[in-house]
């Protein structure tokens, strides 16, 4: 008994406690479960303190992974939105047999480019062409809405069509730089009237070609180093405002075919 009332002492247990369990208790098992009681009370209630505090911190885990959650959300929707919506690939061609396939190596049939050039050898490599003639004569360029001074730009559905001429040949055409509606100036090639007064184009059924007459605009190009370069546009309805003709076609010679020839005064307007 005194052993065990010693140890306490020793072990700071306050001497009231110990004196109450004494007196109220005789046995030494008694007076030990009287003497330990607050301990384990103590013990229980740090033991509730801490299960709350670990309930908190789940729920705070819970509400941070949440939000986690809500802004890789967030961002995904915002990469979406600023990639735009995604395009699947491209089919990879595979190789087949027979009909698809030269050589066992698969091929893809495209339609041959249109050309147009200064050279009669344009209708040694086209089965299909016309000879437009006679581009500088006044009754040409005024049918097309046209002026003298101007530069012809050859078209097919409203895209310039590539210049051609035989190995080692100049081509007779010359790059200007053309202002549209909006965007900065473009650098196409083009005819000069004044210096050659025909072409030759490959005219196949279906295609839309178109001659226009580009007209200087009001500025000019000026590039660090080099002399000021001359603007070109096509013209305006407002430009021919008594026909509002802006250019010509071959809309008249759309079914024929073979090599061709025409003067440019009996093109078919366009307005």
């Amino acid at each position: 008994m005194l052993f065990l009332l010693q140890s306490l002492a020793f072990a700071g247990w306050a001497q009231d406690t110990v004196t109450f369990c004494m007196d109220r208790y005789e046995s030494e098992a008694a007076v030990a479960a009287c003497v330990a009681e607050p301990r384990f009370q103590a013990i229980e209630a740090a033991q509730a303190t801490i299960e709350d505090r670990l309930a908190q911190d789940a729920q705070a885990d819970r509400e941070i992974l949440e939000r986690v959650s809500e802004l890789s959300d967030s961002v995904a929707k915002l990469t979406r939105e600023a990639v735009g919506p995604s395009v699947p690939a491209a089919p990879v061609p595979q190789a087949t047999t027979g009909y698809n396939a030269v050589g066992g190596v698969p091929y893809q049939t495209l339609a041959r480019p249109s050309l147009v050039s200064i050279y009669q050898a344009l209708e040694d490599v086209e089965a299909h062409t016309l000879h437009v003639v006679n581009l500088g004569e006044r009754s040409a360029y005024t049918r097309c809405g046209g002026i003298a001074k101007a530069r012809v730009l050859v078209t097919n559905y409203g895209i310039p069509v590539p210049v051609w001429a035989p190995p080692g040949a100049p081509s007779g055409f010359t790059e200007v730089y053309v202002v549209g509606d909006d965007g900065p100036p473009v650098a196409r090639k083009v005819l000069d009237p004044a210096r050659h007064s025909a072409f030759y184009v490959t005219a196949r059924s279906g295609d839309d070609l178109r001659v226009t007459y580009l007209r200087e605009a009001d500025d000019v190009v000026a590039v660090a180093g080099l002399p000021l370069m001359t603007l070109w546009r096509a013209p305006t309805r407002r430009d021919n405002s008594t026909t509002g003709v802006v250019a010509c076609d071959m809309d008249s010679l759309e079914s024929a075919g073979g090599h061709r020839q025409i003067q440019a005064s009996m093109l078919s307007r366009v307005w």
